[in-house]
């Protein structure tokens, strides 16, 4: 399986993560958050390439964990929260679902979904 973990490259996490992900005989993509892009035709989600890097397009792997949501605008939140979404619409196994990330967010609608 090849699995994007969306967080920060140099944090523990990420390494961690990525030894596990290779034990267990699958392909580790650490890729950062803050470069999801959606490109056209399609409006295929990816990773904007970093310097000579080719993109890596979310469509093309197995699965997605969630680490971490960097900071970001209204507007930047509200497209990786969706980008999350559609993904799992195009059958992307996604942990750490946008769903789940809103109620962790969102104390009042963890309490409500409770």
């Amino acid at each position: 399986m090849r699995i994007a973990v969306l967080a920060n490259a140099a944090g523990y996490y990420a390494r961690d993560l990525s030894r596990v992900i290779v034990d267990r005989g699958h392909e580790p993509l650490i890729l950062p958050f803050s470069g999801l892009v959606a490109r056209e035709p399609h409006a295929a989600l990816g990773i904007q390439p970093i310097s000579e890097e080719p993109a890596r397009w979310l469509a093309d792997v197995d699965a997605v964990l969630v680490r971490t949501m960097p900071p970001g605008s209204l507007e930047q939140v509200i497209f990786r929260m969706n980008a999350l979404a559609r993904l799992e619409a195009a059958g992307v196994i996604v942990v750490n679902s946008a769903r789940a990330i809103e109620s962790a967010v969102d104390k009042y609608l963890t309490t409500v979904r409770l």
